[in-house]
C-alpha cells in the first residue's frame, strides 16, 4: 500500500469522537468529556501548507523534514469515523546523517492534551494510530526506517539497522513532540505509545532505552527476545520438512492436535467452555494420540509424539539453560500458519534475521546449536533485543507499562512474555520497587498473535489492544463498553493520569469472531500469576461470576 492509498483510505476509516467544541486556540477549554485544547497554529492542510509549518518548526533538533503528502479530513458523512476535522499527513528525513526515517501524523484541531505513537511494526501502523483518535489523542506512527516488511532485503545496513532497533522511533518521538508544540501551543502533557509483536519490541526498547520519551506505554504479544525468538522461529518453521521423515507431523494433524488438547485442558480450569483458561495447570497426556491396532489414521506414530513433545517443551541446552519457551496449549490451531504444512516451512522471519542482521549467511537446520545462539547474543546486532529488565528509569519518572500476550498465539510464545515479567520483577525487587505498582502483565485465553481466536474457540479476545480496536473502523459491536474495564488503553491513561492501577479486565468475544459485530459474552482477566476462576454462581458469560485467584501452578522468577 503506497502511502497516498494509506492516506486515502484512513480518511474514511476513522472513527467519530465528539462534535467540536467552541474554544479559543491555545486556551485550555473545559468540557462534559474533560479539557481539551484549540490548535493554535493549524497549517493548511496542504502538502504545501503543511511543508511550510514545518520548516518554520522549533525544537526539531537539526532534523529537516519533508512532507510527502498531506490533506485533510473533515468527515465523513456515511459512516462512523474516529474524528472530525483531522490533518493526515507524513514526514519523511535523512537527518541524522545515515538516518532515513519516516512519520505519520493524525492531528484533529481539538486534542486533550497528550499524544500517542504507533509503535512500528510494517512501516507506519496507520490503523493503530487512527484508533488513538478515540481517545481525543494527537497520533503518530513510525516507520522504523523503512516501509517495506522487514525481510525485504535491501535496508540493512549498518544505520539502517541502529534505525529499526530504536533511533528511528526515538527521533520520530522528538518530531511528534515538536509538531504537538506547534501545532497546539502546548507540549504534550502525557504520552503515550502501543504496539504489538515487532511493535511491542519497539515499545519495551523505548521505555529501556529512553525512559524519558513516554509515560506509558502498552505492548501486546511483543518479539523482544529478537535474537531467541527469530532462531526459534527458524526451528519451528522446519518441523514438518522432509515431509517423509519419520518424525515429521504431517500439519493435517494440527486440528487434531489441538482437539485433543481441548479435550483434555479445557476440563481442568473449573469449566467446559472450549476455551483453556490456564494451560501453565494443564496435564496433557499426548499418548491418548498414539497409532494402534485400533486407531490406524489421526494419530501420531513414536517418532511423530517425540517431535510433539518437543513443541510444547521449552527449548533448553544441555545443561537447561532456557532458550525460548516451548508452545503453549491451545495454539494448536494456528501451527500451520507458523510452522508451515507438510513438506512446505513457513515463510518465516528467522531466515531473513539470521542471514541479513546477524551475517551468517547459507545458514541451515545444521547450524543450530547453543552456541552459535551465544554468538547471536554478544553480537545483538544494533541492540536489537529488548532484554534490560531493570525498568527503574521508566518507572522513577512515573512510567507505566501495560504487558499483555494471547496464550493462543503461535508466532510469539506467551512464555517469552512470562520470562520477561518474572525477571523484571526480581530485578524491580533488588531496588524495592513493586513490580505491580508500574507493570503488570495479563495473559489472555485463546488469544491468537495480537487479534482473533481460533474459529473453533468462543474465546474472548477483545480488550481494544493495539490492532483490535482497529477491526471496528467501519461499525462500533453492540454492547461495546468504552470504559477502564473493557479497554486497555483507556485503563493505561488512567494509570498515568490518576495513578489508578488495573486491578483486572474485562475483555470480551462476539457471536461471529471472523466479522465481531455484536457482543456474545464478557469475562475477567487477571494480571498475572493471577488466573481467572469461574465462582459457580452465576453464568460463566458475564464477567460478574469470575474472580482472580492465585493458581496452583506458575512460572516462578527462575523461569
Amino acid at each position: 500500500m503506497g502511502l497516498a492509498f494509506g492516506l486515502a483510505a484512513l480518511a474514511s476509516l476513522l472513527p467519530f469522537v465528539s462534535a467540536q467544541a467552541h474554544c479559543d486556540p491555545g486556551t485550555p477549554c473545559p468540557t462534559d468529556n474533560g479539557t481539551i485544547y484549540t490548535a493554535v497554529n493549524p497549517p493548511n492542510c496542504t502538502t504545501r501548507g503543511v511543508q511550510a509549518f514545518v520548516n518554520s518548526l522549533s525544537g526539531l533538533s537539526g532534523t529537516n523534514l519533508s512532507v510527502p503528502y498531506a490533506f485533510y479530513i473533515e468527515s465523513n458523512a456515511t459512516r462512523d469515523v474516529f474524528a472530525d476535522h483531522v490533518g493526515a499527513s507524513t514526514f519523511m528525513t535523512d537527518i541524522p546523517p545515515g538516518a532515513s526515517w519516516g512519520l505519520g501524523a493524525l492531528i484533529p484541531s481539538q486534542f486533550n492534551g497528550s499524544m500517542m505513537m504507533a509503535a512500528p511494526d510494517v512501516g507506519l501502523s496507520w490503523g493503530v494510530a487512527s484508533a488513538g483518535l478515540k481517545y481525543a489523542l494527537a497520533t503518530f506512527a513510525s516507520n522504523s526506517g523503512h516501509d517495506q516488511p522487514d525481510y525485504v532485503s535491501g535496508w540493512e545496513t549498518p544505520d539502517g539497522l541502529i534505525d529499526w532497533s530504536h533511533r528511528a522511533l526515538h527521533m520520530s518521538t522528538l518530531t511528534a513532540k515538536a509538531i504537538v508544540k506547534g501545532w497546539y501551543g502546548i507540549k504534550p502533557n502525557y504520552s503515550y505509545i502501543t504496539g504489538c509483536s515487532a511493535g511491542g519490541r519497539q515499545v519495551m526498547k523505548s521505555i529501556q532505552t529512553y525512559p524519558e520519551d513516554y509515560d506509558g506505554a502498552m505492548a501486546g504479544a511483543p518479539t523482544w527476545w529478537a535474537t531467541h525468538q527469530e532462531f526459534y522461529s527458524f526451528k519451528q518453521s522446519t518441523i514438518g520438512v522432509p515431509a517423509d521423515a519419520e518424525s515429521s507431523i504431517p500439519s493435517s494433524m494440527y486440528e487434531v492436535i489441538g482437539q485433543e488438547a481441548f479435550l483434555q485442558c479445557d476440563p481442568q480450569d473449573g469449566l467446559l467452555d472450549s476455551i483453556i483458561s490456564n494451560p501453565l495447570g494443564c496435564f496433557f497426556d499426548p499418548a491418548t494420540l498414539a497409532c494402534s491396532s485400533n486407531r490406524t489414521s489421526d494419530c501420531l506414530t513414536p517418532p511423530q509424539l517425540e517431535t510433539l513433545q518437543k513443541l510444547y517443551n521449552d527449548w533448553t541446552t544441555f545443561n537447561q539453560n532456557l532458550i525460548y519457551p516451548g508452545q503453549w496449549f491451545g495454539s494448536e490451531f494456528t501451527w500451520n500458519t507458523s510452522f508451515g504444512t507438510t513438506g512446505h516451512a513457513a515463510q518465516s522471519q528467522g531466515i531473513w534475521f539470521i542471514e541479513n542482521v546477524l551475517g551468517f549467511k547459507n545458514f541451515t537446520a545444521q547450524d543450530l546449536t547453543a552456541e552459535l545462539i551465544a554468538k547471536a547474543d554478544a553480537l545483538d546486532p544494533a541492540h536489537v533485543n529488548a532484554d534490560e529488565f531493570d525498568l527503574e528509569p521508566f518507572f522513577k519518572r512515573g512510567g507505566k507499562f501495560l504487558h499483555w500476550h494471547g496464550m493462543a498465539d503461535s508466532v510469539v510464545s506467551p512464555g517469552a512474555s512470562v520470562y520477561y515479567h518474572n525477571h523484571a520483577e526480581y530485578a524491580a525487587l533488588q531496588k524495592g520497587i513493586s513490580i505491580d505498582s508500574h507493570y503488570q502483565l495479563y495473559l489472555i485465553p485463546g488469544l491468537e498473535h495480537c487479534t482473533g481466536t481460533p474459529s473453533c474457540m468462543e474465546a474472548l479476545w477483545y480488550l481494544a489492544g493495539p490492532y483490535e480496536a482497529g477491526n471496528f473502523f467501519n461499525y462500533t459491536p453492540a454492547n461495546v463498553v468504552d470504559d477502564l474495564l473493557h479497554d486497555s488503553f483507556w485503563a493505561l491513561i488512567d494509570w498515568v493520569e490518576v495513578d489508578y492501577a488495573p486491578e483486572y479486565f474485562v475483555t470480551s468475544s462476539f457471536t461471529d469472531n471472523a466479522v465481531p459485530t455484536e457482543i456474545y459474552h464478557n469475562r475477567k482477566i487477571c494480571a498475572y500469576p493471577q488466573v481467572a476462576n469461574w465462582t459457580r454462581t452465576g453464568v460463566s458469560i458475564h464477567e460478574d461470576y469470575w474472580d482472580c485467584v492465585y493458581p496452583y501452578h506458575h512460572l516462578g522468577a527462575g523461569y
